[in-house]
């Protein structure tokens, strides 16, 4: 995971980590806040909780579970 984006909590903004594409064999534990700005691939499952926004596509071979405010654009 590569950047920080940080903006003050006091006004009702989020702290949200950026990564790009995340992909794994394994299966996926992703916490939020957190923005992927491309795919996430899973030769697994996929387990999202929080606040997850996803630029790309989702893939998963194994379970898709959600938690919290997904987005998938």
């Amino acid at each position: 995971m590569s950047d920080y984006y940080t903006a003050n909590p006091s006004l009702g903004y989020t702290h949200f980590k950026r990564s790009p594409s995340i992909k794994s064999e394994e299966a996926l534990d992703l916490r939020g806040p957190l923005e992927v700005t491309g795919n996430v691939e899973s030769g697994r499952g996929i387990n999202l909780e929080g606040e997850i926004i996803i630029s790309g596509s989702l893939d998963a071979y194994g379970p898709l579970t959600m938690n919290g405010s997904i987005s998938c654009e």
